[in-house]
This record gives structure tokens, sequence and C-alpha cells, in this order.
């Protein structure tokens, strides 16, 4: 009797990649929060040698004073091995920044995935950790996660630090991408305050430029973007590259308005062969789809 033939293997499609949900991300922050070492944690090794010469003391005798000794060598290899360890740590947060830099999202969100429980102990490595995990789901486009690792870096930080601004601003374009349009607005009328105190060819300064831009987009408000964009190419220089992209929305405002009079269509092209020559057209319409107008797809 001829054994039946094998049923043919069917092929299966692999799950596509996905980065982390906001509530896998608020809940693998909530796992492990940051745990700051006391101040008497940082003097155990000074209590730990005091109490070996006063026991060495209280045992009396040349042996006993092997005790101190012994002790102070193993507090030298204790010290040691410490150092070692943030040295691993630095190193592996340095190659998790420049993976994300680089745009190999998915090495670098598993790296600093997995550094945020071995870094609970040393809350600024940790932190450091959170901006790339931040970094990449923002390349992602993955706004909403986003903005959980934006909170959890704000909430690190002590009040009136000067990178809060920074990050405050960077979760109200998030809060634009995913179109939460009045948190955005409140977030961005606070800002103006804080940001009047930075100098205008500041990173900072350009950021929030950027996002007053991309809300008027977001908004529909073209015209007022167009009035307001005589200094824009200055405003956004601090930003490098990624000007590129406010140039492009610039040249989206122009393009919606469509004014023959105002020649939109010509400023519609000359804004976006600014934004090319910074950032691939491929680029800012994965990062803006509407784009594809102003491409001409």
């Amino acid at each position: 009797m001829t054994p039946e033939p094998a049923p043919p293997r069917i092929p299966t499609t692999p799950t596509p990649w996905r980065p982390p949900s906001p509530e896998a991300l608020e809940a693998h922050f909530a796992q492990h929060p940051p745990r700051p070492a006391g101040p008497w944690a940082q003097r155990t090794p000074l209590f730990v040698l005091v109490g070996v010469v006063l026991l060495a003391l209280a045992i009396g005798g040349p042996a006993a004073w092997l005790l101190p000794w012994g002790a102070f060598v193993g507090l030298l290899v204790y010290g040691s091995q410490k150092v070692n360890a943030m040295r691993r740590f630095e190193a592996r947060l340095a190659r998790a920044a420049e993976l994300a830099t680089l745009r190999h999202h998915r090495p670098a969100l598993r790296s600093a995935w997995r550094l945020i429980p071995e870094l609970a102990d040393h809350p600024a490595l940790q932190h450091r950790a959170v901006v790339v995990i931040a970094q990449v789901l923002d390349q992602l486009d993955a706004h909403d996660a986003a903005i959980v690792a934006y909170n959890r870096l704000l909430d690190d930080l002590p009040g009136g630090h000067p990178g809060a601004t920074m990050l405050k601003i960077h979760r109200a374009i998030a809060a634009l991408f995913t179109h939460q349009l009045s948190d955005a607005d409140d977030a961005l009328r606070r800002l103006r305050g804080p940001v009047e105190e930075f100098d205008d060819a500041t990173p900072t300064a350009a950021a929030y430029r950027f996002a007053l831009l991309f809300q008027s987009v977001q908004t529909a408000h073209y015209a007022e973007a167009i009035e307001e964009s005589g200094d824009l190419l200055d405003a956004l220089r601090p930003l490098g590259i990624d000007a590129g992209y406010g140039h492009a929305l610039l040249a989206w405002c122009h393009r919606q308005r469509n004014d023959a009079e105002a020649q939109d269509d010509v400023q519609a092209r000359t804004w976006w062969r600014r934004a090319t020559a910074l950032v691939p057209a491929a680029a800012l319409v994965r990062r803006f789809p509407e784009l594809r107008e102003v491409r001409g797809e």
C-alpha cells in the first residue's frame, strides 16, 4: 500500500513588524520606573570600610588589621566592575543612537527597549534610552506612541529644565500629526513665552516655527502661513536638512491657495526645489503624503 502524498505546504506571509502600541510602551515604562540611588546607598562603600575598621579594632591583634585591607581591595574590585558595566551600557546606548540616526528602526528600537529595565538604577542613562525610542517612533510616524515617550522624558526632567521646551514642541508636533489639534494649539500657546527666551538662531526657536507652520497646514490656514513666511528660510535654517520639511509644507500652502496674481504656482515650485535640495522627494512624501500633489504624482 503506497503512502499518501504529503499535503502541499501552504506558504505563509510573515506578519509585518510594527512598532509598539502606546499602551504597550506605557506599560513597559510603568514596569521599569527610574530608581535613583539615595544618599545612603551612595555612601555604602564608606560605611562598609568604617564598619570593617571598627570590627578590626574590636577583635584586636595584628591579624585583625588584614580585614580593612581585604575590604579595601574588595571595594576596588566592586568599583571596577561598576565602571566596566557603565562603559558597556554607554556603548550599547551609543550603538542604539547610531542605529536610530541611520534609520535602522527595528534594531535601534529593540536595543533601546531592552535597555529600559537594565538601566532602571541609572536614571540618566535610562533617559537616553527613552530618547532613542522617541526618535525612532517619530521616524516611523508612530506619533501616538511617540507622545507616550515624550511624556516620559518630560516626567524625568526637573522643572525649568531647558530641554523641556524642545520636548514639548516635539510633543505638540506629534499631536498635530494625530489631529489632536486642540491639544496642540494649547501647547503651542503655552510655549510662546518660553520660546521667546531662546535666540532666533537656535534649533528650539526653529522647531517652534516649524510647528506653527505645520499647525497652519493642519488647520487649512494656508494664506496665513504664506503671509508669515517672509523670514522662513532663515528661521528654519538651524534645523539643518530637516528644514526641507518646512520648505515642502510652504510649497503645499502655495499650491493650495493657488492665487494666480500672487504667482503661487511659481512659489510652490521654488519652495519645492528648496525642499528637495535638502530632503529627497520620496522622504518628503513619506512624511507628508499630501505632498504627492506638489511632487506631481
